[in-house]
């Protein structure tokens, strides 16, 4: 098979997780910024601001394997 055709059978699912993730982004986003601008002085906004930072700075590999280790153990995998 053409290199062209095996990308273009693999665009669908890529884009499908793409779309998703944009989705979560905006959610999380918006929702987190209206939370951050709703009212100051709040625990749980101290809470927010440390979670983005966190999720902001951390590199994208090390955020995976946390992910990856918080989603096992939840599910008892581990």
């Amino acid at each position: 098979e053409r290199v062209g055709d095996l990308l273009w059978q693999s665009a669908g699912p890529s884009v499908t997780i793409g779309l998703w993730a944009l989705a979560w982004a905006l959610l999380f986003g918006v929702g987190g910024g209206l939370l951050w601008g709703s009212r100051s002085g709040r625990p749980w906004r101290v809470a927010l601001f440390v979670i983005e930072t966190l999720g902001a700075s951390l590199p994208p590999f090390v955020l995976a394997v946390l992910l990856a280790f918080l989603f096992a153990r939840t599910l008892g995998w581990l």
